[in-house]
């Protein structure tokens, strides 16, 4: 039986990128803004941890040497969670279009960071379709461009035998399959894994040991169970506002946590009884552990901006 019930109650302008540590058994995520930020929240607390940042953020990764790598608007941070500070690592700036931020974010099975781009929405509202790209990081800090033009880049995951990338665009409605080498992170010819047509956008993902996508669905208000044909399988109602993410948690991987945003909701939805929550869902099986980027970064020199 499912059961979906609130673990935070924070109002979460734009609650974004769950990672689940599980040596630590707390639940990482970023807001992006009104406070932008990382949370971190132990399942014997009853409130997180935060960490404010300089600039909005939109995605986070656990590391080797227990930084916390950010996507932020303006490049990639680090965060060391110890003392509070953050340090930009890598600028956009030279490696992508003027006027993008980060978006979406992952971890491939080599522990590789992939960190995608779009045209900043923060600035504009209006969003170009194929200003976006995706990149990969490489342990070493090498970073290379693996594909490109899209709008709202969203789920970034990878399959259970590592065969296959999912990777999504809001803006299209839809989620793509990329055939991935998993020890050069080269990427295949896409094909579409879920087209245009179901509940709201597809936004943030998670992936279970059956390889079924629990896909949240931003102006939807539900989570989306897609099987490796690309059939939904499973709708569940996510009460808290706009649904943005996903990942499993808890030490058998069997509670899928949830995102969600008061971003995007009229004034009376923005005020009703959890929007913006982080929520925790049973019943709807088990995932897999997300991998820490392999990079060490604390040793890192900083990029200036």
């Amino acid at each position: 039986m499912t059961e979906v019930r609130c673990l935070f109650d924070g109002h979460m302008m734009l609650a974004e990128s769950p990672v689940w540590c599980p040596i630590s058994n707390c639940l990482w995520w970023v807001n992006l803004v009104e406070p932008a930020g990382v949370f971190r929240l132990a399942w014997s607390q009853s409130a997180p941890d935060f960490w404010e940042a300089p600039e909005p953020v939109t995605g986070l990764a656990l590391t080797a040497d227990d930084n916390v790598l950010v996507a932020g608007r303006s490049g990639l941070l680090r965060l060391n969670p110890r003392i509070g500070r953050y340090d930009m690592l890598i600028a956009l700036r030279g490696l992508d279009r003027p006027g993008n931020r980060c978006n979406e974010v992952g971890v491939d099975p080599k522990g590789r960071f992939w960190f995608s781009t779009m045209d900043d929405n923060l600035v504009h509202p209006e969003i170009l379709p194929d200003a976006g790209a995706l990149f990969c990081m490489e342990p070493d800090g090498s970073i290379r461009r693996a594909e490109q033009s899209f709008g709202i880049p969203n789920t970034l995951l990878w399959s259970n035998a590592n065969d296959r990338m999912f990777f999504g665009d809001t803006l299209r409605s839809t989620i793509y399959a990329y055939p991935f080498d998993a020890e050069t992170g080269s990427l295949g010819e896409r094909s579409i894994h879920r087209g245009p047509g179901d509940p709201g956008f597809p936004d943030g993902s998670a992936i279970d040991v059956n390889d079924t996508l629990w896909n949240a669905r931003w102006d939807g208000g539900v989570l989306l169970g897609i099987d490796r044909r690309g059939d939904v399988v499973d709708t569940v109602a996510i009460p808290g506002g706009n649904v943005a993410s996903a990942c499993f948690a808890g030490e058998q991987f069997d509670i899928l946590v949830v995102t969600t945003a008061c971003w995007g909701l009229d004034d009376q939805r923005r005020a009703a009884p959890l929007a913006g929550g982080i929520f925790a869902i049973e019943g709807l099986g088990k995932g897999r552990a997300q991998l820490h980027y392999a990079g060490a970064i604390g040793s890192w020199n900083l990029k200036s901006e």
